[in-house]
């Protein structure tokens, strides 16, 4: 899945990233972060070799941050 998600990282909105509907609220999407971040954080793996997934999960979770804030923020926006 890390090697799947990697790849199409760029190609995925943030909802897709999330897996949230377009018009979801922001509970569902804290959930779907919560989800996500149980999964793919980093400092899940702490200890363990990961070797090129290392960086692969770093930029994944970058990105998971970013979508969550780009959500938010363009929600503000609509307010």
């Amino acid at each position: 899945r890390i090697i799947r998600l990697h790849r199409r990282i760029k190609k995925l909105s943030a909802f897709e990233l999330l897996g949230v509907a377009p018009d979801a609220d922001k509970g569902a999407i804290r959930r779907a972060f919560a989800i996500a971040s149980k999964e793919l954080h980093p400092d899940r793996y702490f200890g363990k070799n990961l070797g090129s997934f290392k960086p692969k999960l770093a930029a994944i979770f970058a990105r998971l941050t970013e979508a969550v804030q780009e959500i938010e923020d363009g929600q503000k926006g609509k307010r």
